[in-house]
């Protein structure tokens, strides 16, 4: 929604934050406090028997995973002098909290996190942003809501210590619509963010727009029919928007009125498609409300989808609704690839979030006729063979992505498919690393019952090359022009 404009100018951004290795070793080895609050104060602990030198080649020369009582033995007393000066003790806790996650070792890591956050709390707490977002991820997948929040509160504390990390584990909240901390962060951390002169442009937009959001999924919930819009001025006030009549009528309509009607829709993306685009959105998330989701996961859902029809209707010559939402599978792949981030930044859980959710905007575009049943056949063909590509190709990973069976099931997708995908999704932390061919054995029976989509899923396991292949050591575009429309 890039009309809905936050007022700041643009500001310059710097490079990543310092780390302060230096006061921690000052902190273990001299008693000192750390100048950070909620740190504490370390004390000099048990002396280790082991040597640097003695863990650094366990470390590196023997499997340190079967040592794993070695391991918390080491780290549960003093740091060994030179430890904190020639090796990232940072870098070494997170690769060992990611192998232990990787062999599925699930209570190990967290024993082993819990020991760091006890024993070294200073040196946890300079590498939270590599560690709690681990914990988020499980704590959402068990659904346990006050871990969730524990595990989140350290980017509360401190959201610019790596806020791509902040961001990326917001999201996941948001996914898993987690509104009561996302609204913690939003209030105790916007002027925070819109006032660092250490991020590019406006990244207090998303938290903004997110507030918007919540706060009108809350009066319509009061009382669906009256707009309160002084009110929701008032509170939005703080968060520097501009909002002007046009946007405010386009509220008023689509959350607070009934106009999603087809005739009505129409009639408004010919005369102004801003205005049919902020309104069609209301309605849209109207319509998420009666499947279990806020209006803040399905206002962002349809904002991914918004630039890729954007992107698509400007190539047109002619312009109409089945032309807009008509979806080109190379292009829309390509849409979804580019959303997916890159080797610095995994942003794989939107991905997934916008395939599964656009289920969601073309039911709701053919259920209020704005497409023909041929763009919408079209668009489920294309959207549930991504899927299963998808599922195919990051098998062991699914469990990380199960916030799209938390979401009421779609009307085009069967209920037997819903129940054998969401199997799958769980099934999948308790997978190792391992070749589809290997990981098949144990979805057989989830792959027999979930119907088409199980030839996909078996392509995607393949390693199929395409725009999909979101490897790291692949290219993740396709060719400028190589799947042009004709006349586009």
């Amino acid at each position: 929604m890039s009309e809905i404009k936050l007022n700041k100018s643009l500001k310059p951004t710097v490079t990543r934050f310092t780390h302060f290795a230096e006061l921690v070793k000052l902190a273990v080895f001299e008693k000192r406090p750390l100048p950070r609050k909620g740190n504490g104060i370390y004390y000099r602990q048990k002396k280790n028997k082991m040597t640097t030198e003695e863990f650094w080649k366990k470390y590196t020369d023997e499997d340190f995973l079967e040592r794993f009582d070695e391991i918390l033995d080491f780290f549960s007393k003093e740091l060994p002098a030179g430890f904190l000066e020639e090796r990232d003790a940072g870098e070494v806790i997170f690769e060992i909290k990611d192998h232990l996650v990787s062999a599925r070792k699930f209570d190990r890591a967290l024993k082993f996190l819990n020991l760091i956050r006890e024993k070294h709390p200073g040196l946890y707490h300079e590498n939270f942003h590599y560690l709690d977002g681990f914990l988020v991820d499980y704590y959402c997948f068990h659904g346990d809501a006050e871990k969730v929040g524990a595990a989140f509160a350290n980017f509360i504390e401190d959201p610019l210590r790596d806020y791509d990390m902040f961001f990326i584990t917001f999201k996941k909240l948001l996914f898993y619509q987690h509104f009561d901390l996302l609204d913690r962060a939003i209030t105790g951390n916007y002027d925070d963010v819109a006032d660092s002169d250490k991020l590019w442009g406006y990244p207090e937009y998303d938290l903004a727009i997110c507030k918007l959001y919540s706060e009108l999924d809350g009066f319509y919930e009061i009382d669906s029919s009256v707009f309160p819009k002084d009110q929701l001025l008032k509170v939005l006030k703080r968060y520097r928007f501009d909002l002007d009549e046009k946007l405010l009528s386009s509220i008023e309509q689509g959350v607070f009125s009934d106009v999603c009607t087809k005739e009505l829709l129409e009639d408004i993306f010919i005369n102004d498609r801003q205005m049919f685009r902020f309104t069609l959105q209301w309605c849209f998330m109207k319509y998420m409300k009666g499947k279990g989701v806020g209006f803040a996961l399905s206002g962002r859902v349809f904002e991914k989808m918004l630039t890729y029809w954007e992107a698509n209707i400007k190539k047109k010559k002619k312009r109409s609704l089945e032309l807009y939402f008509d979806v080109h599978p190379h292009k829309f792949e390509k849409h979804l690839v580019d959303l997916s981030g890159d080797i610095t930044y995994d942003n794989k859980p939107e991905m997934v979030a916008v395939l599964w959710g656009c289920s969601y905007i073309y039911d709701f575009l053919s259920g209020t006729g704005l497409i023909s049943s041929e763009v919408y056949e079209k668009f489920i063909t294309q959207s549930g063979r991504l899927k299963g590509l998808m599922i195919g190709q990051f098998t062991p990973d699914l469990w990380e992505y199960s916030f799209v069976h938390t979401w009421g099931r779609p009307d085009s997708v069967s209920e037997t498919e819903f129940t054998e995908e969401r199997k799958i999704f769980r099934k999948s932390i308790n997978f190792k690393r391992a070749g589809f061919n290997e990981l098949k054995k144990e979805i057989t029976a989830e792959l027999v019952n979930i119907g088409a989509l199980s030839t996909c899923i078996e392509e995607g396991g393949k390693g199929r090359k395409a725009v999909l292949d979101l490897s790291e050591m692949q290219d993740l575009f396709t060719p400028s022009g190589e799947y042009d429309e004709p006349g586009d």
